[in-house]
């Protein structure tokens, strides 16, 4: 997912910049890598419906791979 961001183009809709969006994934994704305590609810707030991600989908064209992607981090979420 972080690639697709980081090929994406800013959405006016997201709140965020593609390249804070990122940045935000590859923390929360190293701690989790590295057993470190991350911020869940930064990251529901990002998978959230209408949040960054979704925006950003959306305005670039893989808005069916987010919602996959989406279901996923929810899945994940649930087994927490």
């Amino acid at each position: 997912m972080i690639i697709l961001i980081e090929a994406s183009n800013d959405s006016a809709f997201a709140g965020m910049e593609c390249d804070e969006v990122a940045r935000g994934l590859k923390m929360a994704t190293e701690s989790i890598k590295s057993g470190e305590h991350y911020d869940q609810s930064y990251l529901n707030m990002l998978f959230g419906p209408t949040g960054s991600i979704q925006e950003i989908s959306i305005d670039n064209g893989w808005g069916d791979e987010f919602l996959r992607l989406a279901e996923e981090f929810d899945g994940l979420n649930e087994r927490r």
